[in-house]
């Protein structure tokens, strides 16, 4: 669980970023502008695939893709993030 507060959730993302291949991120994502999820990881360099989808539940949904610096993964690190309401994610 991480605070709604845009310093908390780099520091969150940057961990979970630093290790990993994939990324899902649970809640945080919305419409509104209240949304610190996106801009966090595009300030972590991961560059937005998509945005959106054509789903109900699960509309607010974004995915993304950062390289890595290490030549063990060269595609990098893909991270997924969808709304934690459960009347807009999926079941």
């Amino acid at each position: 669980r991480v605070a709604d507060e845009r310093p908390a959730v780099d520091a969150a993302l940057e961990v979970g970023l630093a290790g990993s291949d994939v990324l899902i991120v649970c809640g945080g994502v919305s419409m509104g502008e209240h949304d610190h999820v996106k801009a966090a990881l595009a300030g972590a360099g991961v560059e937005k695939v998509f945005w959106q989808v054509a789903l109900r539940p699960g509309h607010p949904t974004w995915f993304g893709a950062r390289k890595r610096d290490d030549s063990q993964v060269p595609a990098g690190v893909c991270s997924a993030a969808t709304p934690l309401n459960s009347v807009s994610r999926w079941p």
